[in-house]
Formats: C-alpha cells, structure tokens, sequence
C-alpha cells in the first residue's frame, strides 16, 4: 500500500467555529446630534424637491392660486416625515432621533420664513400651530422609519 493520502481525505478539513460567527455586525450608529441634522438634512431636501414638483403641477392648471396653499402644506409635513425617517435611520433612539430633528427641522422653516417674502395671508397663531405640528410628524416619521426584526421563518 502507498502512503499518499488519498485527496478526499486531504481536502476535506474539519473546521471549528469561531465565536461569534454566524453573527453580522451591528452597523455603527451616529450620535444623535449628527443624526438628527443628517435627518433635518434629509427632510429639508425633501421638502424643496416637492415644492418644486407641487409648483410646477399647479402651474399647469387654469387657477393655481388655490392650489398653492395645500401643495405647500402637504410639502411641510412629507419633509418632517422625511426629517423623521432620515434621523432614526442614522442614529438608534426612534423618539428623540424624531424630536430632535422635527425641532432642528421647524428652526429651519422658521428661518426660512424670515427672508424678505411676499406674505402669505396666514395668521401668525395659524403659522405657529403650523410650525409646531412639524415637530409630531417627525416623530411619526421616526417611529415608522425604524428598523424592525425580521421574522423568523414559517415553518410547518
């Protein structure tokens, strides 16, 4: 008989596990002040890029002039949803991650408001209630942007 082992018996290595294989790493987090302007980043995008679409489709009809002011609105509240999304999705803590970046994201609107404009025709307690809801849809937007656990498979 040969001494050569045969090349099954070479090829096939038993391996032992390592610990903690099998595991995927947990993606670092970013704190939650970086989080949050990442998040108010996010929704502030948002907001712009749907006031342009919203404006641009109401131009195109007969009256746009009633149009405008639900266009904007709807546009308001995409992007604080947006601003909510985009801070849980940085950072690990849903309700602050969406506090946070709903307030960043009304300074931020506030601010806005405060370049030489034509005015609205809002009230100024309407515009406030306004602003502040900002900060409630961006929680919401954190709560349902979070990641959930996947389910474990169906089995029979």
């Amino acid at each position: 008989m040969s001494s050569v082992p045969s090349e099954t018996t070479s090829s096939a290595r038993v391996r032992t596990p390592t610990p903690g294989a099998g595991r995927k790493r947990k993606k670092s987090r970013d704190p939650l002040p970086i989080g949050s302007i990442k998040g108010c980043a996010a929704g502030l995008a948002a907001l712009f890029v749907l006031l342009s679409l919203f404006a641009s489709a109401a131009a195109g009809t007969d009256n746009p002039g009633i149009l405008y002011l639900p266009f904007s609105l709807c546009s308001l509240y995409l992007g604080a949803l947006a601003a909510g999304i985009g801070a849980v999705r940085c950072t690990s803590q849903p309700v602050l991650s969406g506090l946070t970046a709903g307030a960043l994201y009304a300074l931020c609107v506030f601010l806005m408001s405060l370049l030489p404009l034509p005015e609205s025709g809002l009230p100024s307690s309407v515009y406030w209630i306004l602003l502040f809801t900002t900060v409630p849809a961006a929680v919401l937007g954190s709560v349902l942007g979070q990641r959930r656990a996947k389910k474990p498979p169906y089995r029979r």
